[in-house]
């Protein structure tokens, strides 16, 4: 599983427009398609379609299709992406990342009240005539120069504004994707607990506070959710290795780890042994 965006930064398909710890805007171009990848969108993600579709897979089921000259919005989550190329063509798209902040600010710019309903996970909406001079402006746009940042959050509260001019229901749209669906803790943790996802990305989740849902945690399984979910993956890093297919660093990325040491230390921890000796020693692996 890749998290969406900052895992895309090095990407030979994407060039970079604009980032920041609040709002990345970049361009995605592909010569050839990719299927169902997984993904972790850390952030609210805007997808513009401008050759090919995007088929986005919720993790409830719900698929959202985005065609040339669409607009698709998703809260943060996690997602089944696959981007698919036209005829004799490379698929090409635009994507706005927002953090809360950068998204509450557009609410407020536009005198949106966020004390909406749960809205959908998955937006879409018929891009605005101008969208392609838009984008073509931003490229021109040297993000090195001073007052860059004060440009591109113009230019984001600018396309919201050609957004909601548009299609006025959008306003209230964008104001539920603050609020995240409540879900069962026990389900969603022990689906996703192997996923490379911090304690605040698991509240986020599941709808709630960070602070809540350590205390629901604790009472839901009696020891803290960090511990919980790495004698989980570690579990279930035993039983891979048990399995001759696997190497350790497949194991690691398997459980959820990127760094191959911290798995390897969180092993010993737990076993008293490395993940590799325990695959010399296991006589139930055959060699």
């Amino acid at each position: 599983m890749v998290v969406i965006p900052d895992r895309l930064f090095n990407e030979p398909f994407i060039k970079l427009i604009h980032r920041s710890r609040q709002q990345v805007i970049l361009e995605k171009e592909l010569s050839s398609s990719i299927f169902e990848r997984q993904s972790y969108v850390s952030m609210y993600g805007i997808s513009i379609v401008m050759q090919g579709q995007q088929r986005i897979l919720e993790d409830s089921g719900k698929i959202l299709t985005i065609n040339p000259g669409e607009i698709g919005i998703i809260r943060k989550g996690l997602y089944t992406v696959t981007d698919i190329l036209p005829k004799e063509k490379n698929f090409q798209s635009y994507h706005i990342f927002l953090s809360e902040q950068a998204l509450r600010e557009v609410l407020n710019t536009y005198g949106i009240s966020s004390n909406q309903e749960n809205g959908q996970g998955l937006l879409k909406f018929q891009a605005p005539d101008l969208i392609k001079e838009y984008f073509i402006f931003l490229k021109t746009i040297n993000p090195a120069t001073a007052y860059s940042y004060q440009i591109f959050t113009l230019k984001i509260m600018e396309f919201f504004g050609l957004l909601i001019n548009e299609n006025p229901s959008v306003a209230k749209q964008l104001a539920g994707l603050l609020h995240q669906p409540f879900k069962n803790l026990q389900a969603f943790m022990e689906d996703h607990f192997s996923k490379p996802l911090s304690i605040k990305d698991y509240a986020s989740l599941t709808g709630r506070s960070e602070s809540t849902f350590r205390r629901e945690f604790k009472l839901k399984y009696g020891i803290a959710p960090r511990k919980w979910i790495i004698n989980k993956r570690m579990e279930m890093a035993k039983k891979l290795l048990e399995d001759a297919d696997f190497n350790v660093n497949e194991v690691a990325m398997e459980v959820g780890y990127d760094n191959v040491s911290h798995f390897i230390k969180a092993y010993k921890n737990v076993f008293g042994e490395t993940p590799g000796n325990h695959q010399l020693t296991d006589p139930t692996i055959l060699s």
